[in-house]
């Protein structure tokens, strides 16, 4: 009992200690000191909201997923990092995702004869593609690299849901509605009446136009 109070009460003399020798550090070096508290307030938001994100990944079920890392959902898109990196959640309103594929598939023969005459060696292929699932927002762009050759078409089918949850979300267009109050015939006649005067209307235009105001 009394080394585990003696312990104790070391612990809390050296936490003051500390304490004290921060304070005279952050009296000394008042800009230094805001910049190290904004630093510390920004890590803890971020530590936060990844834990945020991690619980509704948890807790609610995607659409599809893509490498345990980006899950889609009917109103939203999450990339929650599985081990360093920020964890984000945006809007699936305005989001796009597509493929890309870098480098290909070539083939060599071997200098391994054949015994059949006429034969060549055999062919060794070399798989050399990088592929991205690259997702477009209005204010933001991720890309996840991953393996084509491994994939078994998983990106593709995970950019189709992107998609699919994007145009889901889409706000409706709306019929566009004429804001113009209606226009009085007798005024337009008016109005063709002193065009005609003016001789910037003919009779004949001006008459064909009286017939189908007052129809």
């Amino acid at each position: 009992m009394f080394n585990s109070e003696h312990r104790a009460e070391r612990k809390a003399i050296r936490q003051e200690r500390q304490q004290e020798r921060n304070a005279a550090w952050a009296a000394a070096n008042p800009e230094k000191a805001a910049r190290w508290e904004a630093a510390k307030a920004q890590h803890q938001q971020h530590k936060s909201t990844k834990q945020e994100l991690k619980e509704f990944v948890t807790s609610n079920h995607a659409l599809r997923s893509f490498q345990n890392h980006v899950h889609v959902y009917p109103d939203r898109i999450i990339k929650v990092p599985l081990l360093l990196g920020e964890a984000e959640g945006r809007s699936i309103v305005g989001v796009s995702a597509r493929v890309e594929e870098v480098g290909g598939i070539s083939s060599r023969s071997t200098l391994t004869r054949s015994v059949v005459p006429g034969m060549h060696g055999w062919q060794k292929k070399s798989d050399d593609r990088k592929g991205y699932v690259v997702i477009d927002g209005p204010d933001f762009q991720w890309q996840i690299e991953y393996a084509p050759q491994f994939d078994l078409g998983g990106a593709r089918k995970f950019v189709a849901a992107v998609n699919t949850a994007a145009r889901a979300a889409a706000p409706a267009a709306r019929p566009e509605v004429s804001t113009l109050a209606p226009v009085d015939p007798l005024e337009q006649l008016r109005k063709l009446a002193e065009l005609c005067d003016a001789g910037i209307v003919t009779d004949e235009e001006f008459n064909t136009k009286k017939a189908q105001l007052l129809a």
